[in-house]
C-alpha cells in the first residue's frame, strides 16, 4: 500500500522528523480478510509485542487502503 505525501500530510501523527515529508509512505499488508462486512488487515510481525510502531503501522495501512479504494 502507499500514501502520497499530500494524503499523509493531513494526519498530524504521520509527521516524523526522521521521515522526509516530501516522500510518500509505502508498506505491505500480509493479509486482507473481509468477514461479516468488516475488513480485517493483518500484518504478521513475529516480535510485535516488542515493536513500538506495530499498531500505528496498521493504521497507516488502513488509511492507505481507504485512499486507494475510496472506502
Amino acid at each position: 500500500m502507499y500514501l502520497y505525501p499530500d494524503e499523509g500530510a493531513e494526519f498530524g501523527f504521520l509527521k516524523n522528523p526522521h521521515v522526509d515529508s516530501r516522500e510518500g509512505i509505502t508498506g505491505h499488508i500480509d493479509l486482507i480478510r473481509i468477514r461479516f462486512g468488516y475488513i480485517h488487515l493483518l500484518d504478521f510481525e513475529p516480535m510485535a509485542a516488542k515493536q513500538k510502531y506495530a499498531m500505528p503501522q496498521l493504521l497507516v495501512y488502513a488509511l492507505a487502503l481507504s485512499a486507494r479504494t475510496e472506502i
